[in-house]
């Protein structure tokens, strides 16, 4: 849940700093006509992870597109040649949504096929 939380955030922060939000995607070089879609993906891919707390499926297809989002905007920030504090979090939630991907909904994660207890 704590990714959904951050990505439900991150699509308010958005649209409440929009000049600040503007001038960073001006600095990535991101298309302005795809910007307006973005607080959508968000809050949708929020939702998807917390309505897969019941449907696994919809959670793996949540995360694994998390995971080409987040590959995408590692590669705006490198191609922006960002260093590592501007790139940072976009890494972070990368990581976090390969986790997400390999989590079940008992807690546990996936390695090798077989179900690893979360530690206590």
């Amino acid at each position: 849940m704590g990714l959904a939380g951050v990505l439900i955030l991150n699509a308010a922060s958005d649209v409440v700093l929009d000049d600040w939000m503007q001038d960073h995607l001006d600095h990535l070089r991101f298309p302005k006509e795809y910007r307006e879609v973005l607080p959508m993906l968000k809050t949708l891919a929020a939702g998807g992870l917390l309505l897969g707390l019941k449907r696994p499926w919809l959670r793996r297809l949540t995360a694994r597109s998390l995971v080409v989002y987040f590959v995408l905007a590692v590669g705006y920030h490198v191609q922006a040649k960002d260093g590592a504090n501007e790139t940072l979090p976009a890494l972070l939630l990368l990581g976090w949504s390969l986790l997400a991907v390999r989590a079940r909904t008992d807690g546990s994660v996936r390695r090798g096929g077989e179900a690893v207890e979360p530690g206590p």
